[in-house]
């Protein structure tokens, strides 16, 4: 039997194996089964006549005494020295007191592996955080990234050619299908298959959209806080060519700008997090002053942006990571130092696809070449998101600029090979090997 879940806790229900990930926020937890409730204990069953309840002994022992049943010599140690009494009385130790004892023997594990990780980064003379076997950066953060925005759903239709001719209609193979996944979906996808501790947080409606949206980050293994919202799931149509470009038409009815963002969600998430990625959804540019008070680093991604759109430039200014399009930038470059100039970022990269990237980082402007994609270009649908996950990948783990832009390309060539109806991103020992194979190659000129 599959898992089963309740509609507002996501707690496993009766057939499930585990536990789910996924949270609601500003809903009631529903009852709890098994427990006594208003402080009623739950009536035994009733015993057939002549029967008599089995007693906590053993049957016999020699001489006609009946001896207590062994008891196990596997006992958590108490917190405070004393054996703490439970509703079974102070022979047995069963009930809430042993409970209480047991939470307070987690905190102390708790409290001593934050010790453990203290002591080891203060031990790094360059005050970053250690790091583990193979470059992954240790921390005692319970993310590294937290995705704000960006879950939906998409129809993906393959047409001829883009842009599409008028006609009448058109037969369309290998057909349409809608699958869960837009902008952060696929950013906390990529980042997730490199291994990073990833955390989702959106806006998602009690529809079949948001249906889609939870079993993707369940099949996926990504945490996933929703945030009840009345206008629906996020939801947009995708137009995609032959050569692998797409044209996006989104559903203007599912935009809640007017709703309120969930700060007290936010920042205990985001005090629990290394990074923010922030998507450029509404409503998560009211956000943006909240991740400033938790200390982590913010990026986000400006897609197709202008240059000139006010909305766009409110998160061009307020994130330390900014990514975007070069496609409709009259001058890439010139956007680039303005958003360096103006806001706060330290690093902007303006992707161009088969013509590679830009990456202005301390100052300094530089070209960052493509690498050839491992197979045939099929949709760049995803190119950018995983280009940015890729690319956070490398930052969270004490990667340079350079280096970082690198394993961006590489992603997101890859992305390029990976049909729309899929949710696959690049693995990271493949993409640290591809990464290195492609500064080698450009070495050799």
């Amino acid at each position: 039997m599959g898992r089963i879940e309740t509609p507002w806790t996501g707690e496993a229900g009766p057939g499930s194996s585990a536990p789910s990930r996924r949270t609601r926020v500003g809903a009631a937890p529903g009852p709890r089964s098994g427990r006594p409730r208003d402080g009623v204990r739950a009536a035994r069953a009733p015993v057939r006549p002549g029967v008599r309840r089995r007693s906590r002994t053993c049957p016999a022992a020699p001489g006609g005494r009946r001896r207590p049943a062994p008891r196990s010599r596997h006992r958590a140690p108490e917190a405070d020295g004393h054996r703490r009494r439970g509703p079974g009385g102070p022979r047995h130790g069963r009930g809430r007191g042993s409970a209480i004892s047991c939470g307070k023997n987690l905190q102390d594990l708790a409290r001593v592996r934050r010790r453990c990780l203290t002591l080891r980064h203060a031990g790094r003379p360059d005050g970053a955080p250690p790091r583990a076997r193979g470059g992954t950066a240790v921390s005692s953060s319970e993310h590294d990234v937290l995705v704000l925005g960006g879950a939906g759903v998409d129809t993906i239709v393959h047409v001829p050619q883009l842009p599409l001719p008028y006609a009448d209609s058109y037969h369309i193979d290998p057909g349409i299908e809608t699958r869960a996944g837009q902008t952060g979906d696929f950013v906390a996808l990529g980042l997730t298959a490199l291994g990073l501790r990833t955390h989702h947080v959106d806006t998602v409606g009690d529809d079949m959209p948001g249906e889609l949206v939870r079993a993707f980050h369940r099949e996926h293994g990504i945490g996933l806080t929703e945030i009840p919202v009345a206008a629906g799931t996020k939801r947009a149509v995708n137009l995609v060519g032959p050569d692998g470009r797409r044209l996006s038409l989104y559903d203007g009815t599912r935009a809640d700008a007017d709703g309120r963002v969930p700060e007290t969600t936010v920042r205990a998430l985001a005090a629990k997090s290394r990074h923010v990625h922030v998507s450029i959804t509404q409503p998560w540019a009211a956000a943006l002053p909240l991740l400033r008070e938790s200390g982590a680093t913010v990026s986000t991604d400006l897609h197709d942006w202008n240059g000139d759109d006010a909305y766009h430039e409110t998160f061009a200014l307020d994130a330390d990571i900014v990514f975007l399009s070069a496609a409709a930038l009259r001058d890439p470059e010139a956007a680039m130092q303005r958003i360096a100039e103006r806001g706060r970022a330290r690093a902007v990269v303006a992707t161009a696809g088969a013509q590679g990237a830009r990456l202005l980082a301390g100052g300094v402007l530089s070209h960052v070449p493509a690498v050839v994609p491992p197979g045939p270009v099929v949709d760049s649908n995803g190119a950018g998101d995983a280009y940015a996950a890729a690319y956070l990948f490398g930052m969270l783990t004490g990667e340079p600029p350079a280096v970082c832009a690198g394993f961006g390309a590489v992603a997101g060539a890859y992305a390029c090979t990976v049909p729309a109806t899929r949710a696959q991103c690049i693995g990271r020992d493949e993409l640290l090997r591809e990464a290195a194979r492609a500064r080698a190659s450009h070495a050799a000129g």
